[in-house]
């Protein structure tokens, strides 16, 4: 079905089979004559489908004689219509022409207008331009007048005023009569500078309320101007100081340093008192004096630091007055309220020949920076404080010979020197800290570390030679003993004071004394090394007679005579040091004593020429004395006693095997003797003084723990 047909059916709705656009004949006629009876009506149908059709052809004739004649009418209209808006064509052409007509005609006028307008501008501007020029005039005159007479406050604001009139000929500045007038202002503001800065030389003799009014002219006349006045102000008020504390016065040494600062005091509570209602409080005049007196000293510092004359002493004094000072002088003007101007205003109208109202509003000021004061002056001794390093150094240096020289072992256990030490390089640390934590408090640190390797040095020289036998007297193994204790104090102390120095120091720099702390701990472990020495030395011909003694007995008496000797020796010295000795190298010093004298009795054993069973039993009884005496040294620590027992439990093993039956010396090898090997079986067999075609040789032989050997 095509769109037409579509809408022709929506248009003229019909339920008659032929109005359909998919009509089929065969269809609507199977339909009509569905059976052969239905046949017999076949010419009725004919007639009434012939009718209809007829009916139709002459709707359709009306219809199309209808359309013909309504079709002229609308030609007929069409053509007025066309008639009409032609006419309506000529009469828009005849409009639009006049209409632009019109429109050149208002441009016409509107030019004029314009041209009118830019007369009248240019008019005013040039009116208001003479007005102006006039004022600057008559301004810039009446400014002579009041420079002439003084009358500042007046002045500030007429050089205001013309200033801001003479921008507005900007323009003109190749006008002649604008250039004379910039070169008479000009002038005038020359010869204004120059009798300001005369007024200033004379601030004794000039009224209050004239110096008062002119700081408002310098501040009109701009910053240079305000600098080179608060510069001659400066040096006005430091003259004074100048003639009696520049190099080569009487009062210009470091010694007198505090008369320099007490003077500045003194000069800044006469400006408040005298001169504060003159200068503007936003100058922080006293400020600005306070830095020229510390750029002024400075350089006199500077000279006096260059003469090699100066005593060190008097530097750092100086130095630490002059820190505080600088602290003193920014705490001051931190703390400093300025309160700003709250403006005036001046009216300037017959000033300026009354054209027109000018009033001159004085602007609020900001106050001016406060200079910075820390370093300023102090900084000038940086250089030389290598001075203070050398000096420190020295002293510190002929303080230990004189510590020393002057130890006296009975107040404590360490010598006292090592303590005096220690305060003197605190005395100096914090010396230093006072003036300074950067490149001298690091300088200062190296010479910690040279003084302490020289002390340990020193010490070094109670130690005994090493290349010959140790022989001590009682007083010098207590040295010895003090020498240890003096060595850990000062390794514990160092590593505070590189916390604390390390604290102190600025983080650019950094400082470590671990080669002056591993000096110490060497120096402690070879003093434990000679006391150890020194007891071997006392003791070693006891055990060479234990090694001489027939040990061939009989029976078993009481304690053997060497073995008597060896604990007087070793309570003699052991107890005097264990009174002295630090508690952390004490166990160490009985370890290697216990370790020494029990090798040299194991060795003495292995030394004798034959050793019957008795005679080992009366070994192990001076063993077990032995062993209960070093327990007795140190009672109180499980440590020490663990120590003791674990040593003397293997002599006492091989003891236990010399002193049995030779019968049973295989069942107490194997049951005693820890790792055993050929070499001590043939040592303890050969003691023992049986031979190889004896019966226990055999015996041993057999046994199976000790010939199979690893």
């Amino acid at each position: 079905m095509s769109a037409l047909e579509k809408v022709l059916q929506e248009l003229f709705p019909s339920e008659d089979p032929l109005d359909s656009a998919e009509f089929d004949a065969v269809t609507y006629i199977n339909k009509r004559f569905p059976n052969e009876q239905s046949l017999s009506e076949i010419d009725s149908v004919q007639h009434k489908l012939k009718d209809e059709m007829n009916q139709v052809n002459k709707e359709i004739r009306n219809l199309i004689r209808e359309q013909a004649s309504e079709s002229e009418a609308a030609r007929s209209q069409l053509n007025q219509s066309q008639g009409t808006v032609s006419t309506l064509q000529e009469k828009i052409g005849l409009i639009r022409s006049k209409a632009q007509t019109s429109e050149e005609m208002v441009e016409d006028i509107c030019k004029d207008i314009r041209s009118l307008d830019t007369a009248k501008r240019n008019l005013t501007k040039t009116i208001t331009s003479l007005k102006r020029l006039g004022m600057a005039t008559q301004g810039i005159a009446k400014l002579a007048e009041v420079c002439e007479a003084k009358q500042y406050r007046m002045a500030a604001a007429l050089i205001k005023a013309t200033g801001d009139l003479m921008l507005q000929f900007e323009d003109c500045k190749h006008v002649p009569a604008v250039a004379n007038l910039t070169k008479q202002r000009n002038h005038i503001l020359k010869e204004l500078r120059m009798q300001i800065l005369e007024d200033f030389r004379e601030l004794q003799n000039m009224p209050e309320e004239v110096l008062s009014e002119a700081c408002l002219v310098v501040e009109e006349l701009g910053e240079q101007v305000k600098t080179e006045v608060v510069k001659h102000l400066s040096s006005y008020f430091l003259e004074n100081y100048n003639s009696l504390f520049k190099p080569g016065e009487m009062h210009s040494g470091f010694e007198y340093i505090e008369r320099r600062y007490a003077w500045l005091k003194r000069c800044l509570r006469d400006i408040k008192e005298n001169y504060e209602q003159i200068f503007p409080e936003h100058w922080n005049i006293q400020a600005e004096i306070s830095r020229e007196f510390c750029e002024t000293t400075k350089d006199h510092i500077g000279e006096l630091l260059g003469r090699t004359d100066t005593d060190t002493s008097n530097i750092v004094s100086a130095l630490q007055k002059t820190k505080k000072f600088e602290q003193e002088l920014t705490k001051k003007f931190a703390a400093q309220q300025i309160t700003p101007n709250r403006g005036s205003s001046i009216q300037l109208d017959d000033a300026l020949g009354g054209y027109e109202e000018v009033t001159y509003s004085r602007p609020v000021a900001k106050a001016a920076p406060i200079p910075k004061f820390e370093g300023v002056v102090s900084s000038s001794f940086n250089s030389h404080l290598n001075r203070f390093c050398e000096s420190e150094e020295q002293t510190l240096l002929e303080n230990i010979d004189q510590f020393m020289s002057e130890d006296n072992t009975a107040e404590s256990n360490v010598f006292p020197s090592s303590i005096r030490l220690f305060n003197s390089i605190k005395a100096t640390f914090n010396k230093c800290l006072s003036f300074c934590t950067g490149p001298t408090l690091y300088q200062l640190s190296k010479v910690f570390k040279r003084v302490l390797q020289t002390y340990c040095e020193k010490l070094c020289t109670y130690l005994p030679r090493l290349d010959r036998p140790v022989k001590l007297s009682e007083n010098e193994v207590i040295t010895l003993a003090f020498v240890v204790n003096t060595a850990e104090y000062c390794r514990t102390t160092i590593l505070e004071m590189e916390t604390t120095v390390r604290a102190k120091l600025e983080t650019q720099y950094d400082v470590e004394f671990y080669e002056e702390v591993n000096t110490f701990i060497d120096l402690a472990g070879k003093a434990v090394q000679s006391l150890v020495l020194a007891l071997e030395s006392k003791i070693e011909p006891h055990f060479t007679a234990m090694q001489k003694a027939n040990w061939v007995l009989e029976e078993v008496g009481d304690k053997s005579e060497y073995c008597v000797k060896i604990t007087e020796v070793l309570l003699g010295i052991c107890s005097r040091v264990t009174e002295v000795l630090n508690e952390d190298y004490l166990l160490t010093y009985l370890n290697k004593v216990a370790e020494s004298i029990n090798g040299k009795f194991v060795s003495s054993i292995y030394k004798c020429k034959k050793i019957s069973e008795y005679g080992a039993q009366q070994m192990l009884l001076d063993c077990f004395e032995l062993k209960t005496k070093f327990l007795s040294l140190h009672p109180k620590s499980p440590a020490f006693s663990s120590v003791i027992n674990k040593l003397f439990s293997k002599t006492e093993a091989l003891l236990k095997v010399l002193s049995s039956p030779p019968e049973r010396v295989h069942e107490t090898y194997d049951a005693l003797i820890e790792n055993p090997n050929q070499a001590d079986l043939d040592k303890i067999l050969g003691i023992m003084g049986i031979k190889k075609s004896e019966k226990p040789w055999e015996a041993l032989k057999q046994s199976k723990k000790l010939w199979n050997f690893s």
